[in-house]
């Protein structure tokens, strides 16, 4: 892939697959600011703290250098890390909604043709009744799956 936007990374977990290929030294990845954007960021800072009616003055042509080395070894790299970052957090955030999307619409099918509720539990041989209808030893069909549709709702 060359030149792949921004956008087209956003809402998916394409950066995911691409960051561990990466890490695995199976691509490389190179994220670079478009020229005229960093042309723009050099230009705005020209204007805020250089004064137009010294510009062939020295210490303003050191200016000049110092705002391009600024943004060209300081703000690009960090600018590049903060993308990278931002990134990765969106698309983790994409495939946590995505599977917590599915595993809700996993958890919330009910039980296949129950028609009675004693089809609801699983009595075990020889079972003491206790209070309030129920009995000892009592298994709960699907227990795992509603203790975790009870952590996930919360």
């Amino acid at each position: 892939m060359n030149k792949l936007a921004l956008k087209d990374l956003m809402c998916s977990d394409l950066y995911l697959d691409i960051a561990q290929c990466e890490k695995s030294n199976l691509v490389t990845v190179k994220i670079e600011v478009d020229p005229n954007k960093k042309q723009d960021i050099i230009d705005f800072l020209e204007e805020t703290y250089m004064d137009n009616r010294h510009v062939k003055e020295n210490w303003n042509i050191m200016r000049a250098e110092v705002i391009t080395l600024l943004v060209n070894k300081i703000l690009e790299p960090e600018i590049i890390k903060e993308v990278r970052d931002e990134i990765r957090e969106e698309a983790e955030s994409f495939v946590v909604n995505k599977c917590k999307h599915l595993y809700r619409e996993m958890l919330m099918t009910g039980p296949f043709h129950t028609t009675a509720v004693e089809s609801l539990t699983v009595r075990q041989p020889e079972q003491k009744r206790k209070g309030k209808g129920g009995f000892e030893g009592e298994i709960i069909k699907d227990r795992e799956r509603l203790c975790v549709m009870g952590a996930l709702m919360h």
